[in-house]
């Protein structure tokens, strides 16, 4: 907490983005929004969030840290987006560090690559492949080799149902530090579906190199008050335990559902019963271990 009560944390999951740059087909192309309607209307994200907006978000916490996360949905552009983001990063005033972009069919050289090109401020503390990458394929298994040489993390996107097939790539890489994002993402809500997430979660919470990043619940919820976000915030606590879990707000992709502090609320909570050790791992600490901030 800060002097003036406020609850002191690391966002490990945030995006900035300008729509003056042609990135993000997924808010600025009808045709490309399609794929993502599962999200609700996602016009209602299509706005300009640079550090301004974040601050006019986030005035009930202080935040101390970030780590910024690629949001671009157009091939080829992640490493225009890494330049861009050094200056827009620096006006934040506080440590931050970024995850950056690959493709699902990059060879390793291209995946290093890049890698480099997106690493020239020196932020780079991982990489994730928003779509289509098989966890079979040569891609996947370079990607993990690359990731861990290199002690970057790899923040994975898996759905529940993709999970299984994650566990035998991730079991030949005990030494990669492994972030499932946003809550394994869970995308249906009823009983059978959270189960079904619960028991895909903790399958992969047995592999002791995997951390699961708390964030992103409201894109299956539509929702961030506190009784929706409770069985889904209980069930990751219940699989990783407070030692393995890392928060990140996932603005302003959640602002569609809610406020940054009625999501902050809605998880504080849950996570306000733990002990005072284990809260600061969640909000803060656990982020700066495993992104190294």
């Amino acid at each position: 907490m800060t002097d003036d009560g406020r609850l002191q944390l690391v966002d490990a999951h945030l995006h900035l983005w300008d729509l003056a740059n042609d990135w993000y087909p997924a808010m600025q192309d009808p045709a490309a929004m399609k794929a993502y309607e599962s999200l609700g209307d996602v016009t209602r994200m299509a706005r300009d969030f640079l550090v301004p907006e974040l601050r006019e978000e986030d005035g009930a916490v202080e935040i101390a840290g970030v780590v910024h996360v690629s949001a671009v949905s157009a091939p080829r552009v992640h490493l225009d987006e890494a330049r861009w983001l050094e200056a827009v990063l620096d006006q934040l005033g506080v440590p931050a560090v970024t995850v950056g972009s690959l493709e699902a069919d990059q060879s390793r050289a291209e995946i290093e690559a890049d890698l480099d090109a997106q690493n020239q401020g020196g932020r780079l503390r991982g990489a994730r492949v928003l779509a289509g990458i098989d966890p079979a394929s040569a891609t996947a298994a370079d990607l993990c080799a690359v990731l861990a040489e290199r002690g970057l993390v790899l923040d994975l996107v898996a759905k529940p149902a993709a999970i299984p097939a994650h566990l035998e790539l991730l079991g030949r890489h005990p030494h990669l530090a492994v972030v499932l994002e946003h809550a394994g993402w869970p995308e249906a809500t009823d009983e059978a579906g959270l189960l079904q997430w619960r028991e895909a979660i903790g399958a992969l919470a047995a592999l002791p190199n995997v951390s699961c990043k708390v964030s992103g619940l409201g894109m299956a919820t539509h929702a961030l008050d506190a009784d929706t976000l409770r069985p889904w915030l209980e069930g990751c606590l219940d699989a990783f335990g407070p030692e393995r879990c890392i928060f990140g707000s996932n603005f302003p992709v959640e602002a569609m559902y809610g406020g940054f502090e009625e999501l902050v609320d809605s998880v504080r909570g849950v996570v306000d019963r733990l002990p005072e050790a284990d809260r600061r791992a969640f909000w803060a600490e656990n982020a700066r271990r495993v992104y190294r901030i």
